[in-house]
């Protein structure tokens, strides 16, 4: 995790691309930040890409981005893999110390599942997160709820499940 210090005309989508992470991560750092309202000089938090797992040592090629309150059990729980397997695949990981936006390989074992990807027109997603609302991902993206309801026909709203991808309308705060 690095803390990166907003600049004159910054998006936190243009920071998140900047740095090769997810918004959806981004967000997941520095939770309570406003988009609307950053501030020049604001220190925010980016978490670092893998965060020192390689891509390609990952024999499953599935990973889980660490939330706030994550911990290595409730990951093996959540995703159905063996703990003591959890932790043998990421032995560069100090499991009492995850960090928000960090990657972990998971195991090929288990019922591990990589989240769907729908069709989406914008290329741009937002991965549901536990407490998102669509009005949330609304607020937090410059969207209205019925444009990202339009894009995203089959979702119900009042079931989103976290790790599943949610389609972006083009405009709104996103290029």
């Amino acid at each position: 995790m690095k803390t990166y210090s907003v600049q004159p005309g910054d998006t936190l989508y243009e920071i998140a691309r900047a740095h090769n992470i997810s918004l959806s991560a981004l967000y997941a750092a520095n939770p309570g930040i406003d988009p609307n309202n950053l501030a020049v000089g604001q220190k925010i938090f980016v978490p670092t890409n893998n965060a020192g797992v390689d891509p390609d040592s990952c024999p499953s090629g599935v990973f889980w981005v660490v939330a706030a309150g994550d911990t290595m059990y409730s990951i093996s729980q959540a995703s159905g893999v063996n703990l003591d397997d959890l932790l043998a695949a990421n032995p560069q990981v100090d499991p009492f110390n995850l960090l928000v936006g960090q990657e972990l390989c998971l195991p090929p074992s288990g019922p591990i599942v990589p989240p769907e990807i729908p069709p989406c027109p914008s290329g741009l997603f937002w991965v549901v997160e536990p407490g998102d609302t669509v009005y949330k991902i609304a607020q937090a993206t410059g969207f209205t709820v019925d444009e990202i309801l339009a894009v995203n026909p089959s979702l119900d709203p009042n079931n989103l499940q976290p790790r599943t991808n949610i389609c972006l309308p083009q405009g709104g705060l996103l290029p």
